[in-house]
């Protein structure tokens, strides 16, 4: 018997070999179309847009520190507070700071709730639940005197309150517990973006990373120059000082540790006095 000539496609066996790759070929982009959507749709969760409250003045976001060992407070208003309009006021409760207002890109403040609702699961945070996770783990490190963190959230209809008492010491004493780290994550978050306010934001870090470079170069010329994301804390006072700190911690060869560190005080009136500080930590 010759053998069957597979250019010879009129075949009942070839037939059945084309409707076979028919009804795979066709299988296959029905699966795919799902595949792809599903895809897409994550890529657009991850993008979420929040839904602001209609009165523009209405609050968005609010960090505020209650209680805790401080000087006499001047008046109850929140540390940040960002409008549905986009305005950021950082508030002076005690009169030592210079209370500012600015306003941040709709997109910056949807980044924020992403952040927030998303990423730390901000609408799960439960105190009492936290607390007795905590309660769970055994010997607590006594704190007192410490303030507690209240973060306020107002998006998509909700209204959201999450707070706990010293809340980076207790997340630093238990970070595998996961809804304190988020908290603590949350907090960071909202400090950064104060302390990016105080600096002046993109412009007046850049002018604080000359004066912070020129002084490290100065005194340690082998040492890497300091970037944005080293800024660590940034405050105006109410009689016009400035301070501004840049912190890094690299890990280096032989599990060592370099800490380098840079503040700089403005005066009222006159030049800046910076301040460079380089520590390397052995591990034993």
């Amino acid at each position: 018997m010759e053998p069957m000539d597979p250019n010879f496609v009129t075949s009942r066996f070839s037939r059945r070999a084309m409707q076979y790759r028919c009804r795979m070929l066709i299988a296959f982009v029905v699966m795919g179309a799902p595949i792809a959507a599903f895809a897409e749709d994550s890529k657009v969760r991850s993008r979420k847009t929040y839904e602001f409250p209609k009165d523009a003045s209405a609050e968005v976001i609010v960090l505020q520190y209650a209680g805790g060992f401080t000087p006499p407070r001047k008046n109850n208003e929140p540390d940040l507070t960002i409008l549905a309009d986009g305005v950021v006021i950082l508030g002076a409760p005690f009169g030592s700071k210079k209370r500012l207002k600015t306003k941040i890109p709709h997109e910056q403040l949807q980044e924020l709730l992403r952040f927030i609702l998303g990423e730390q699961e901000f609408a799960k945070f439960d105190t009492k639940q936290v607390q007795a996770l905590v309660n769970k783990q055994g010997k607590l490190i006594a704190v007192a005197d410490a303030s507690t963190t209240v973060v306020r959230v107002h998006a998509d209809g909700m209204k959201l309150e999450g707070k706990y008492y010293a809340l980076n010491m207790m997340a630093r004493q238990f970070p595998k517990i996961k809804p304190l780290a988020q908290f603590s994550a949350v907090q960071r978050r909202l400090e950064r973006l104060r302390a990016e306010i105080y600096a002046g934001g993109k412009k007046g870090i850049a002018k604080h990373l000359e004066v912070a470079n020129k002084q490290l170069a100065a005194k340690h010329a082998d040492i890497p120059k300091l970037i944005a994301a080293d800024l660590q804390s940034a405050w105006q006072f109410a009689n016009g000082k400035i301070y501004v700190s840049f912190h890094r911690t690299e890990k280096l060869k032989d599990e060592r540790t370099r800490l380098t560190s840079v503040n700089i005080n403005y005066p009222a009136n006159g030049k800046p006095k910076v301040t460079v500080r380089l520590n390397v930590i052995v591990k034993n």
